[in-house]
């Protein structure tokens, strides 16, 4: 790792990162992509997928009308269409399901902690 630059978040903070590693591995939906992965400490992700990412693959998402979504991508190589479904991030499935604690007496917040355990 040694190229290091700054990212810009979507809330106009910036980071610098701690450099690259250059054609990392990942596998989505059985195939295999390198990328080039700027490493940053304590971030609040375990792999954001960019620009760059996207347009290589030529990614498109399809939501639904029951808030699942599914990701369809090409992979660059072979020209297969990989589509996989997406899944929220934690903790905004357990804000809601807070939320929704509030507003149902039957709902209790321990169970919903325990779900997310």
């Amino acid at each position: 790792m040694d190229y290091k630059m700054v990212m810009e978040s979507a809330n106009s903070t910036t980071n610098g990162t701690m450099g690259v590693i250059n054609d990392l591995k990942i596998t989505i939906g059985g195939y295999d992509f390198y990328v080039q992965a700027q490493v940053i400490e304590n971030a609040p992700y375990e792999l954001l997928l960019g620009r760059p990412f996207s347009i290589l693959t030529e990614a498109n998402t399809k939501n639904f009308k029951d808030g699942s979504s599914h990701l369809t991508m090409v992979d660059p190589n072979s020209r297969a269409q990989i589509s996989i479904p997406t899944r929220e991030r934690e903790r905004d499935a357990k804000r809601r399901m807070h939320c929704r604690a509030h507003q149902d007496p039957n709902l209790h917040e321990e169970e919903v902690d325990s779900r997310f355990q």
